[in-house]
């Protein structure tokens, strides 16, 4: 016989990268072969002995061409001979992703896990690991740890990219049941003055049982210029399951200081309680520290100008102390007139005056300056609640959750002063064992991570009033303003407040609604108003009463699309018109207006993205975030 056919066959595309194989060659008499190869180290020979066949090829996942190498091979079993055709298929590249990534939230020492992954197919496979052993098969389970308190939590999940299964995983690391009670109590020695010996005594009370371990460090901030760390075993001495700790510390003048105590833990990180000592000293006609603030240049560096605008009242300042609030101080002995002043990084940084008389009489304000802020924009969120004493029993409190902005917060950490406390957004109505005075600290976080605190002191002896103010600025006058008190004070004492008002220039007001003030010169002046009750408790807020140009505050929000493109959000807020804006990406490249189109890095890196904004009235912010790419790796 003779051999002369041909192994000829058809690739048709019929669906994706699905393609039918077609003989042109078909009987009972014909055995047939079908092998397919490619660089990428596909091979499949387990396809059926038809002469038609239907075969899935793999796309390339970094959206190249791949080639296929498809032989057939057919024998004439009457004639025994073998023919062999080769063809190459070009296959289209693939776009599929798969991005592993998950959300949780905390009580207590559960956890509650979201999955928030993103792939082009349907994720077949979910595999947990929450780093104490325990595993999870669930997509959205939830954990009970034990010890702790951080754990590394692995998510892994199974999905098709390409028509290859892979697996992709992504690790956090999370920390749960923290918190910690930082309320300390002070005295002073009666018998002491010039200079004035406080105690102070960590916990509030020697029966708290504190959740610190003995690795902590205490790190005492007196309000007066010192601080002392104490760490470890120099401080922590176990009793009755709490530790105690006493220092002693003098104070050169007589007047409030703010004392802070911060407590560092290596696993629930840094907790922090403020107290007001308030030393037994009067001082009759105190100077009055002022001065207002200029933005001279915005980002970075952040250069501001500053003019002092204390006053004397008929004895001459001697010493001027300023904090400028990055951890930078000094001091003049001279009356310092205006000045520049450089910040290295932008940022919201308070500063704080104190100025003194020949006879140690002293005065101080503290004004806000904010160029914009870094990966958390300062204020935001800003943690804040109310006290309500309840009128029937005095020992029980209700707390109310007052914290901004509330749409974007999304866990509380409460703590009561006594040992109490709870992680919802509003607890229920707590009672004291005993009426006394109790440190109460709220804790908020945004879904970005960032956090803010707001401490307030209640007593069902004599409870804090909630002071609050509304400045309204008219509109025919911008130098004029109105101020109005919207303060709350506590149930039976309602009667007999007193009100103190300090608008900013050196001028003040006891009135409860004062008349309305016109300021000399436009500018920015801070507001304070103090609230005292008939029982002798106080609070008092403080506001900016601005003249002017007010400062917009931008912000964006970004997600990545695939491994380096990002998609930028303008989410930026301004009492003023905005006018334009600047995105810098921190490659070279720029873009004008609200909301870019989507931007794809050349290559792997973290860049500084700035976004700066301008409004109607010409005022200019600018606001820093870094961005890391690539955002999605394929595994290796």
């Amino acid at each position: 016989s003779v051999c002369d056919e041909d192994g000829d066959f058809t690739a048709t595309n019929t669906l994706g990268t699905t393609y039918q194989l077609i003989s042109l060659h078909s009987g009972d008499n014909y055995n047939h072969t079908w092998i397919i190869s490619s660089n990428n180290g596909y091979s499949n020979k387990a396809i059926p002995d038809l002469d038609t066949v239907d075969v899935t090829l793999p796309g390339n996942p970094t959206s190249t061409i791949e080639s296929y190498v498809i032989q057939h091979r057919m024998t004439n079993t009457e004639t025994t001979c073998t023919y062999s055709q080769s063809q190459i298929l070009q296959v289209p590249g693939c776009s599929d992703t798969c991005s592993p990534d998950f959300a949780y939230r905390t009580a207590g020492m559960t956890g509650y896990f979201f999955d928030q992954s993103s792939s082009t197919n349907a994720i077949t496979k979910w595999n947990w690991s929450f780093g104490d052993g325990d595993t999870s098969e669930l997509a959205n389970p939830n954990h009970l740890f034990f010890g702790g308190p951080s754990f590394p939590v692995t998510l892994r999940i199974e999905s098709s990219v390409c028509g290859q299964t892979i697996n992709k995983s992504v690790k956090k690391r999370i920390t749960l049941g923290c918190s910690g009670n930082t309320a300390f109590r002070y005295r002073y020695e009666e018998s002491s003055s010039n200079p004035w010996n406080v105690i102070l005594e960590y916990p509030s009370d020697a029966t708290d049982r504190v959740s610190f371990k003995n690795s902590s460090t205490l790190i005492w901030d007196y309000g007066d210029g010192h601080k002392d760390t104490i760490k470890g075993a120099d401080w922590a001495s176990s009793s009755a399951g709490g530790y105690n700790y006493q220092t002693y510390h003098l104070y050169e003048q007589c007047k409030d200081y703010s004392v802070t105590l911060q407590i560092i833990d290596p696993d629930c990180g840094s907790f922090s309680s403020i107290k007001t000592i308030q030393l037994p000293c009067t001082c009759s006609n105190s100077p009055t520290s002022n001065f207002t603030t200029h933005n001279l240049q915005t980002g970075t560096p952040f250069d501001i100008e500053v003019t002092d605008l204390s006053a004397g009242y008929g004895k001459d300042i001697i010493r001027w102390e300023w904090d400028m609030g990055n951890g930078d101080s000094f001091v003049n002995t001279t009356a310092p007139g205006t000045f520049s002043y450089r910040y290295t990084t932008c940022g919201k940084y308070p500063i704080h005056l104190i100025v003194y008389n020949a006879l140690g009489c002293f005065g101080e304000s503290i004004r806000e300056v904010s160029c914009g802020g870094d990966s958390c924009t300062p204020g935001t969120p800003t943690a804040d609640f109310s006290a309500s004493q309840n009128l029937n029993n005095p020992d029980s409190f209700t707390f109310t959750d007052l914290s901004t902005p509330t749409d974007s917060i999304y866990r509380w950490q409460w703590d009561f002063g006594d040992g109490s406390r709870s992680s919802v957004k509003t607890p229920p109505e707590h009672t004291y064992a005993s009426c006394t005075n109790n440190t109460v600290q709220l804790r908020v976080w945004d879904k970005n991570g960032c956090w803010d605190d707001a401490i307030q002191d209640v007593s069902c002896l004599c409870p804090n009033p909630d002071a609050k103010i509304n400045i309204i600025q008219d509109p025919l006058n911008p130098k004029k303003f109105t101020f109005l008190d919207l303060s709350t004070l506590p149930p039976n004492h309602l009667n007999n407040a007193e009100y103190y008002w300090e608008f900013g220039d050196g001028t003040s007001s006891v009135q409860r609604n004062p008349p309305a003030h016109e300021y000399v010169i436009c500018g920015q002046y801070t507001v304070r108003l103090k609230v005292t009750t008939d029982c002798g408790s106080s609070d008092d807020v403080i506001q900016d009463a601005v003249c002017g140009c007010p400062s917009p505050s931008p912000e964006f929000a970004y997600y990545c699309i695939g491994e380096k493109i990002v998609n930028f959000t303008d989410i930026s807020k301004s009492s003023q018109p905005i006018e334009s804006w600047l995105w810098e990406f921190g490659d070279n490249t720029n873009f004008g207006g609200q909301n870019p189109p989507n931007h794809e890095y050349s290559r792997p890196g973290t860049y500084l993205v700035n976004l700066s904004i301008t409004t109607t009235c010409k005022s200019v912010s600018t606001w820093s975030r870094y961005v890391t790419v690539p955002c999605c790796e394929f595994p290796t």
